[in-house]
């Protein structure tokens, strides 16, 4: 378990899975602020007094838990003064809440599908028999195909698959367009 202050009154605590088993911990029990998590946290805030200076006693806490790589978690344990301190807490937890919505929901207008060899091109086609468009290109040793936004991961075993509008211009711009239509093209003369 790693404790790190990060402000005067809020500190970041990332828990191992080993830390998670250790204490018990699981997001649901977070969730619901059981007798378990309520003693780990007391026992993390005294840890915390000692290793970074934050001090609770007497005030009320606000606690964030959330996935972190490698099936860890982060907690963030923020202590709350008076009223306006927590009206900005909340209002600051808000908005991050609606700008990861909107990320997830943000769908791109293109994919950028990356092959390492024509033949994993070729597999695509005879996979997506549904859907006949794209514009296959080669650029720097590579053949990428560009998609429309709306078609899902289901290709990415084939190939790198990115949103990244900029790699979709770079290649457009600098790269040899083989065809457009790609996947039905391939699939009618391959």
């Amino acid at each position: 378990m790693k404790i790190e202050k990060i402000h005067l009154n809020k500190i970041k605590v990332t828990f191992t899975p080993d830390d998670l088993a250790e204490h018990n911990l699981t997001f649901s029990a977070v969730r619901d602020n059981s007798p378990v998590v309520q003693n780990v946290l007391m026992g993390i805030v005294r840890q915390a007094e000692q290793e970074v200076g934050f001090t609770s006693e007497g005030e009320r806490l606000m606690v964030e838990a959330m996935p972190a790589e490698g099936d860890c978690m982060v907690m963030y344990i923020t202590r709350l003064g008076a009223e306006e301190d927590i009206k900005d807490v909340l209002n600051d937890v808000k908005r991050r809440i609606r700008l990861k919505v909107k990320q997830a929901n943000e769908t791109p207008k293109s994919l950028l599908i990356t092959f390492d060899c024509f033949e994993d091109v070729l597999s695509l086609a005879s996979f997506a028999e549904d859907f006949d468009g794209g514009e296959l290109y080669f650029y720097r040793g590579a053949y990428h195909l560009i998609v429309p936004g709306g078609i899902c991961d289901r290709f990415s075993e084939f190939g790198k698959i990115t949103g990244d509008e900029k790699a979709c211009s770079m290649v457009c711009e600098h790269g040899k367009k083989i065809c457009s239509d790609a996947l039905g093209h391939l699939r009618k003369y391959f």
